[in-house]
């Protein structure tokens, strides 16, 4: 049994919209790709009050509401996008190291290891400094 899910959503306070038109960075990325690489078709109203999908709008345009353009384009109203199968059971979990603790050991080692790593797996590595 699969449920399904959105793609690209890596923090949970993050809106849907804002992790599509973002490029969409998530957790199912190495099996799915990109959440913009799964969205099929949007609605979008422009500036001049145009009702435009993806067959009335340039595809240079629907490139850039999914990400590819630091502009506004107008109000995407819709997304039509394609949902991935998640298991039944997925496991999560974070450990934090400081430079005293060995972050940069672990950081070398995982740049050793990230890529070979089965695709069933996603392993992030994120680097804070803190003040």
């Amino acid at each position: 049994m699969f449920m399904l899910s959105l793609l690209g959503c890596v923090f949970l306070w993050a809106l849907v919209v804002t992790s599509r038109s973002g490029g969409g960075y998530g957790n199912l990325m190495r099996n799915y790709g990109l959440s913009v690489d799964n969205i099929i078709d949007a609605i979008l109203v422009d500036a001049k009050g145009n009702v435009l999908i993806r067959k009335t709008m340039r595809e240079d345009l629907f490139w850039a509401i999914r990400g590819g353009g630091g502009a506004s384009f107008g109000v995407i109203v819709a997304w039509n996008i394609k949902l991935a199968p998640v298991p039944p059971q997925v496991t999560v979990f974070s450990a934090k190291k400081s430079v005293a603790e060995g972050a940069t050991n672990l950081l070398y080692k995982w740049q050793h290891v990230a890529s070979k790593l089965d695709k069933d797996l996603f392993l992030t590595l994120s680097l804070d400094k803190k003040f």
